[in-house]
Parts: C-alpha cells; structure tokens; sequence
C-alpha cells in the first residue's frame, strides 16, 4: 500500500516497510517570525531555501502553510516557487478548504492534502477536490472546533472520513489519519488517548497514520526533548508519518530509531512525571 507523492520532476513511492514518514513543519508562520516576514515581504527565495534545507536534512515531503485563513494567492505562489526548485514533494497545510484548493490546483505534481475534518462541511467542500486531482489527503479526526477526548471518539470520526472518502471513490491507500496530538501541558491524559488512537486506526482501517509531533511540547521549556520522547512512544504504537522539524538532530534520532512494542500506561506515565520534572 504505497504513499505516492510527486514534484513535477520526481516520483516518491513509500512503503510502510521503507520507515517513518517524515513531513518538515518549518514553513509556517505560527511561532516563526522568519517565515512570517517572508511571507509578508514576498521573499520566495527564503521560502524555497527553507523547504530544501528540511529535505537535505532528512524530510521525504515538505508541509506548507501560509498562514491566513484567506491566502489563496500566497499558498498559490508558494506551490509554484518551491515546486520549480524542487523543493517538495509538498504537503499543502491549511484551516481554509479554498486556500487548500488553491494550492492543489496550481501544484504541477502530486500533494497530499492537509487536512479533511470529519464535519459535513469540511468533506463536501474538500473531498471532491481530492478525487478529481486523484491525490491523497490527511483526514483529522476531529469534527467542528472540538477536538474529542477519547480514542473512541477519533477512531469513529476517522472512520467516517474513510467511509465519506472510498464513496467518492478515493483508494484507502490515499488516506492518511491525523489522530490529533495535544499539548501535554494543558491536556496531560490525552497522551494515551492519542496513541491508543494512533493503534486503533491503524488497526482497524490499515490507513496511514499521522501526528503533528512538535504540539505535545507547546508550552514547554525542553522541546526537543520532550518531542523526541513522544515520537518514541508514538513509533511504538504504530505511528507512519509525522509533521516535525527536520533540523532538530533529536527528533530526527528518535524518528530513525526502532520501536519495540506497544507503549503501555506505565510507560506514558513515566514520560509525563519525567518532563513534568524539568517543566513544571
């Protein structure tokens, strides 16, 4: 079941047996004032520099996201400059169904759509795009503003986004589920839940799954540490793919290692006092 992604010079064909899926996060403007005045100045240079440095440093897509909810021209120009030196293949990040629609209609490759919510609206409006460009996408398994406390809960809206997804005639192996990190700062128990959530999925549909790995630590003083910790546990219960940053040598020895095993509540528990230790 291979993830195929494409520039518009190159193929990347990935099997689960090839590793962990890396998607470099850095090109966002949240949190990243170089970005944001990128953005804002037009300086495309800087932004296709930033995708190629997360390749070289290991990502196999890159995750672009522009900001503002109503960005289509951003997200369009973004697509085309970072597509013309190469510097995907490109995972195109958005709140906005038109932004995202934007970007997939100016890519001249094959982009993996972020993200599809479990909402009727967010599946009208984002689905049929997907089955016309034939690419696949990220489905989040929240449905509206809320994000569900129990594994139960993103397993049942994952399943509706694959259910919605195969009826518009889209391959499940084009469908990657996001089970949705929180940051352990404000939701400490919902650690489990995400990584029961990660097995549950993975388990139940065969879909690929998903985290953005840097939200676990929002909030935190040892980022890295804490990121990297995460990831480990999240390998562990079967996690595919992650959003991360590439040019974080830590993360990057976690995302390489090898799991063994299915993390238990032990195991989460000691990572939450550990980084509780040092945080507060």
């Amino acid at each position: 079941m291979p993830l195929v992604l494409a520039t518009p010079n190159r193929t990347l064909r990935h099997e689960r047996e090839d590793g962990f899926f890396v998607i470099g996060e850095r090109i966002n403007p949240s949190g990243n004032p170089s970005i944001s005045l990128a953005l804002k100045n037009f300086d495309w240079d800087f932004i296709a520099d930033e995708a190629l440095r997360q390749l070289w440093a290991g990502a196999q897509a890159v995750d672009v996201n522009v900001g503002l909810v109503e960005a289509k021209e951003l997200m369009r120009h973004a697509v085309r400059v970072i597509e013309r030196c190469d510097g995907g293949p490109l995972v195109l990040d958005s709140v906005s169904p038109d932004v995202l629609k934007a970007g997939a209609e100016a890519s001249k490759g094959r982009v993996l759509l972020n993200s599809v919510k479990g909402d009727d609206i967010s599946m009208k409006a984002l689905l049929p795009v997907v089955a016309e460009k034939k690419i696949p996408f990220i489905g989040l398994a929240m449905d509206g503003k809320e994000i569900p406390a129990s594994w139960k809960e993103r397993l049942e809206i994952a399943g509706k986004i694959i259910s919605r997804a195969e009826d518009s005639g889209i391959p499940r192996q084009d469908i990657v589920i996001d089970c949705v990190s929180l940051p352990l700062r404000y939701y400490p128990d919902a650690i489990f839940e995400t990584l029961e959530a990660v097995r549950a999925v993975r388990e139940s549909f065969g879909v690929w799954t998903c985290l953005g790995i840097s939200n676990v630590s929002f909030g935190l003083k040892k980022r890295s540490a804490v990121n990297a910790a995460f990831l480990r546990l999240a390998l562990a219960a079967g996690l595919d793919a992650g959003i991360l940053n590439p040019l974080d040598a830590e993360v990057m020895r976690a995302a390489r290692s090898e799991s063994a095993g299915l993390p238990v509540r032990a195991d989460i528990e000691q990572f939450k006092e550990k980084y509780y230790a040092v945080n507060g």
